[in-house]
């Protein structure tokens, strides 16, 4: 059976840890799919957002450094776009644990729109910043 949450080379921002990170990102997501299609998400709940909590601590301090080594020009508005998923991500866990069962099915599509507009979209654009910039210094040395 598919993956609907399978990470494609198409996905890689040629950086191996970065996209290391993203396949745990899209790994993490398929498991809460495949629990809501199996009736079985309340059960898993409490492990996603863990490791969603996780992934967005370690994932994105990780890209932000490496955004800010690269001089990055956008910067400033992706470390924004990673707070702002951090904090939907805590208002998603505060409801369910506070008995709001219906945010883990209202956290799926959240999720599948964050990687398709920040990781296969943001970052990829940063990964075609990464490939210009290797290209600049290697036409420098050339």
């Amino acid at each position: 059976m598919s993956k609907l949450f399978s990470w494609k080379p198409t996905d890689s921002v040629d950086g191996a840890l970065l996209d290391q990170q993203h396949q745990a990102l899209f790994a993490t997501v398929e498991r809460l799919y495949d629990a809501l299609r199996q009736a079985n998400g309340l059960a898993v709940a409490g492990e996603v957002f863990s490791r969603l909590l996780d992934y967005s601590l370690n994932h994105f301090a990780a890209e932000e450094a490496l955004m800010e080594k690269q001089r990055y020009p956008r910067l400033k508005s992706h470390r924004e776009e990673h707070r702002a998923f951090t904090s939907e991500l805590r208002k998603f866990q505060k409801d369910f644990q506070a008995g709001n069962k219906n945010v883990v099915a209202l956290l799926l599509p959240y999720l599948q729109n964050w990687i398709k507009v920040h990781v296969q979209g943001a970052d990829h654009q940063y990964g075609e910043f990464l490939k210009v910039q290797a290209a600049s210094r290697a036409q420098a040395q050339g």
